[in-house]
């Protein structure tokens, strides 16, 4: 149980969007209450019995509360995105503010291959768009929206033709 335990506290921890979401305090989300409707901060019940159902329960729990929650409105994608577009948006771009985007950069992959999207065509979008010498980007905010229209998770129809040749 404390592996899971531990895992789970260090992706949160790693996760910059979780954090702005959820806050630094990993404990809160093991919080419940009691009979009075009090709020019982005691967590360390989780990692006494390592093997209990309880313990695994709890955890469970949270982690069903952090899934619902994340996919409301599609709330962590929604945040991740304006994290990324306040970092584009600078005037002036730090270091801080390059390792951040980096940050989150990967949490964005992540994000849009869990959704389906393949390493091989998130490649080649943004090869095609950023390292071609016919795009010119001279609006920020309008290639940030044109980025996330690459990404816009819409299920689209093809017609494929396949052309075949006939041997004799």
């Amino acid at each position: 149980m404390r592996p899971l335990y531990e895992e789970l506290a260090a992706m949160l921890a790693n996760d910059k969007v979780a954090e702005k979401l959820y806050g630094t305090d990993f404990n809160r989300l093991f919080y419940s209450k009691n009979d009075r409707g009090e709020y019982l901060r005691e967590c360390s019940n989780l990692n006494k019995d390592q093997g209990s159902e309880i313990s695994l329960k709890v955890i469970q729990k949270a982690l069903q509360f952090l899934v619902n929650d994340m996919t409301i409105d599609d709330r962590y994608l929604q945040t991740l995105k304006k994290e990324i577009e306040i970092i584009l948006e600078k005037e002036t771009f730090e270091i801080d503010d390059e390792q951040r985007l980096s940050g989150l950069s990967r949490l964005l992959l992540t994000e849009l291959i869990n959704r389906g999207y393949s390493q091989e065509y998130i490649y080649s979008k943004i090869k095609e768009r950023y390292y071609s010498e016919v795009q010119k980007i001279e609006d920020v905010s309008i290639e940030i929206e044109y980025f996330w229209n690459m990404f816009s998770f819409e299920e689209h129809k093809y017609s494929v033709t396949l052309l075949l040749k006939k041997l004799m």
